[in-house]
C-alpha cells in the first residue's frame, strides 16, 4: 500500500510537458525530501540525504565531521567544543523519536531540548537548549548522506539545517540554522554511547 500525490497545474510542468505536475515540496512545507523543478525524477538523490530512523530511543554524541569537535550543551548554548573529561557529560544527548521520525534531542545534564529560537526559519536563526516543550521548534529529522554523515533538519524548516556559523571549526563555534548547502559545517556523525550493562556485583574489567 501507498499514497499516490500530484500537484498539476495547466501552466506549467514538474515531469514533462505531458504531465503538468508541480513540485509537491512547494505544498508540503514539511517534506522529507528536496525536489528539482523539472527534474526527470521525484527521486532524491544520495547526496541529498535519506531520512533514516535511528531507533527510538539511544544517547548519542554529534560530532562535526571535519574538526571532530562535539556539539556541546552549555549555558542555553549549543556550541561546537574539543574533546574534554570534564565537558563529556554536556556532550551527551538523548533522542527520543517522535510518531512524525524526529527526534527530540535532550541534554544528558540539564534535561533541555535543542531548541531553534523562535521557532524562525531564517538562515543565522539561532540554536539553542531550552525547557523540553511539545513544540516543532525542538525537533528534528535525521537524513544520512551517501559519505554516512548525516544533516539535520529543522522541523520547522523544509530547506534549513543545522549549521556551524560561518564553518568555523574553533571551540565555542555557534551553531545556528542555515539553508542546506552540503558545505562541511553542516555534515556530522552521530555516535551512539554504549549501554551500561549489570554485568554483576563482584567482576573484573578493563576500563
Amino acid at each position: 500500500p501507498h499514497l499516490h500525490y500530484e500537484v498539476r497545474n495547466g501552466n506549467d510542468y514538474y515531469g514533462n510537458a505531458n504531465s503538468p505536475n508541480l513540485n509537491p515540496k512547494n505544498y508540503l512545507p514539511g517534506s522529507s525530501y528536496s525536489f528539482e523543478t523539472n527534474s526527470s525524477s521525484t527521486t532524491p538523490t544520495l547526496a541529498q540525504g535519506t531520512l533514516v530512523n535511528l531507533g527510538d530511543s539511544f544517547s548519542a554524541r554529534i560530532k562535526n565531521c571535519t574538526s571532530g569537535k562535539l556539539l556541546t550543551g552549555t549555558a542555553g548554548n549549543v556550541m561546537l567544543d574539543s574533546h574534554g573529561n570534564e565537558k563529556i557529560a554536556t556532550q551527551i544527548w538523548k533522542f527520543n523519536r517522535n510518531g512524525d521520525g524526529s527526534y527530540k534531542i535532550i541534554s544528558s545534564v540539564t534535561n533541555e531540548a535543542i531548541d531553534l529560537d523562535r521557532a524562525a526559519d531564517e538562515d543565522g536563526s539561532n540554536i539553542q537548549i531550552l525547557g523540553s516543550y511539545d513544540t516543532t521548534a525542538q525537533n528534528w529529522f535525521i537524513y544520512q548522506r551517501s559519505d554516512g554523515t548525516y544533516y539535520i533538519r529543522s522541523a520547522c524548516s523544509s530547506t534549513r539545517v543545522m549549521d556551524i556559523k560561518a564553518g568555523n571549526t574553533s571551540d565555542g563555534s555557534n551553531i545556528q540554522l542555515y539553508t542546506r548547502n552540503d558545505s562541511e559545517a553542516q555534515k556530522f556523525y552521530i555516535d551512539k554511547c554504549g549501554e551500561i550493562l549489570n554485568q554483576g556485583d563482584d567482576f573484573w574489567a578493563l576500563i
